[in-house]
């Protein structure tokens, strides 16, 4: 009796102590986006605060017609043995369907300041649905997934709404690695943009 009850306890210690990391880890990241949108809403008063490269394309996909890609890339310079260079820090996109009523998807990506490997990603969707064809229900779903310095995943916050507000705790996100690995993957895409566009790449 005295060892299953030890057992148990430190079961709910190690728990605890998981969940103080989680809380702690999460505070970090939150802290930096803080920082980070800050800097961001000084570009209209200070233009230098982070430079930005702004893409749009569109695309005419199968199903829902044109969609039109908007991605907004915020990287700042340091200068070290190499010389002045640059490094992503943040980005977001939206999905905006032209020709459909569906509503938009919106990311964002924040980046380590000095590696720019992937420390958060966030995405709001509500192109989901809840019920039969009697009892339809739009969903927004939230996402939001907290990646490790070295860029593993370490942890994630979902929640799901349907269109009266009320919360659906049962909805399937899948499981929490395998969508961070996709995430991790996805983020690949604004790294590619940025690596082409940057600055670095100046020959003069």
């Amino acid at each position: 009796m005295k060892r299953t009850t030890l057992t148990l306890l430190c079961i709910l210690m190690a728990c605890f102590a998981q969940a103080k990391s989680v809380k702690e880890r999460q505070a970090e990241i939150r802290e930096l986006y803080k920082n980070v949108m800050h800097d961001i809403e000084l570009r209209s008063e200070e233009p230098h605060a982070l430079n930005k490269i702004t893409v749009k394309m569109e695309r005419n996909e199968a199903a829902v017609g044109i969609v039109e890609y908007t991605w907004e890339l915020f990287f700042q310079g340091e200068n070290d043995e190499r010389g002045e260079h640059y490094n992503l820090l943040f980005a977001r996109s939206r999905h905006h369907y032209i020709e459909s009523m569906m509503p938009d998807t919106n990311e964002e990506f924040l980046f380590h300041p000095s590696n720019s490997r992937l420390l958060f990603y966030f995405r709001l969707d509500k192109n989901n649905t809840n019920g039969n064809d009697d009892d339809w229900h739009q969903v927004t779903t939230e996402e939001r997934y907290y990646y490790n310095d070295d860029g593993s995943f370490h942890s994630r916050l979902v929640k799901a709404t349907d269109d009266t507000g009320a919360a659906l705790p049962h909805f399937s996100f899948g499981t929490d690695k395998t969508a961070a690995a996709a995430f991790l993957k996805h983020a690949n895409i604004p790294k590619t943009i940025f690596k082409t566009l940057s600055p670095n790449n100046r020959t003069c």
